[in-house]
């Protein structure tokens, strides 16, 4: 998972140097098919400026992701407290022997 968020890091880094170096020369993409030159700038207009069902998406999985941070945040905060360290314990069981004989009961 690790690896896959720093690949995708990187991806973005990359892109966003080519977006800055586009948009300072947008002469870039005179070198560029006409149809790719069009699928990198609809690309950047939907991240720029993306549709309601897109950004309505993105505010659910931000708001996903910081509520499972939280809780992932009290449950470590949680477990170190002295009713769960004991729940975790296992817990000693007496032997069990039957009397010596002669033993009254």
């Amino acid at each position: 998972m690790e690896e896959n968020k720093d690949d995708i890091t990187g991806r973005i880094k990359d892109a966003a140097a080519l977006l800055e170096a586009v948009a300072a020369d947008r002469g870039l993409l005179a070198g560029v098919p006409q149809e790719e030159s069009t699928r990198l700038l609809r690309a950047a207009g939907e991240i720029a400026r993306p549709d309601a069902r897109a950004r309505r998406q993105m505010i659910k999985a931000v708001q996903r992701r910081r509520r499972e941070e939280r809780l992932a945040k009290a449950e470590a905060a949680l477990s170190s407290t002295g009713i769960r360290k004991l729940r975790r314990q296992t817990v000693f069981t007496t032997p069990n022997y039957t009397a010596p004989a002669g033993f009254p009961p």
